[in-house]
């Protein structure tokens, strides 16, 4: 059957419709036939044929219709599926913005800390004590948030491994 795709729709349709007027027209010739002496010998063949044309036509009819029908269809959906492409585009778009900016400012964060660990590295280093910026930092580091300002935090520190009671 892939051969009917070659022919235009157009030019099929043509086809489908000459056969079904073809048994319809025989069916007519027929019965009128049985009137005319000269056509009476042939009316059975010819009412055989135009029968099996009447039922060939309407069956090619109603599966030309099928396939329009089938036809209109796809491009319906090909229309849904670049709209959704469409829409998909601009979806990535936005979520590929969104984590650029979540990106930038977790690195900013990331950078923000890495400045004051430079700024309290004395105070870190010092006497083996761990002051409050130092766990401060530490905790900030972990939870990747900005809590406060180290430098408002209370410097005093404690004996590293002492419980601070």
């Amino acid at each position: 059957m892939f051969w009917l795709q070659l022919v235009s729709d157009e030019t099929l349709e043509f086809v489908v419709f000459n056969i079904l007027m073809a048994g319809i027209i025989g069916l007519m010739v027929s019965f009128v036939g049985a009137m005319i002496p000269p056509l009476r010998p042939y009316r059975p063949a010819i009412n055989l044929i135009s029968c099996i044309l009447l039922i060939a036509g309407s069956y090619f009819q109603g599966g030309f219709n099928k396939e329009k029908e089938y036809h209109e269809r796809i491009v319906e959906m090909q229309k849904k599926i670049d709209a959704a492409a469409e829409n998909s585009k601009h979806e990535n778009a936005r979520i590929e913005h969104e984590v650029n900016e979540r990106l930038n400012k977790l690195k900013g964060k990331v950078n923000e800390t890495k400045k004051v660990i430079e700024e309290h590295k004395v105070v870190i280093d010092s006497e083996c004590r761990l002051p409050d910026v130092a766990r401060m930092l530490y905790n900030r580091s972990i939870d990747n948030e900005v809590s406060r300002p180290a430098s408002k935090s209370n410097a005093s520190g404690t004996k590293f491994g002492k419980t601070g009671k």
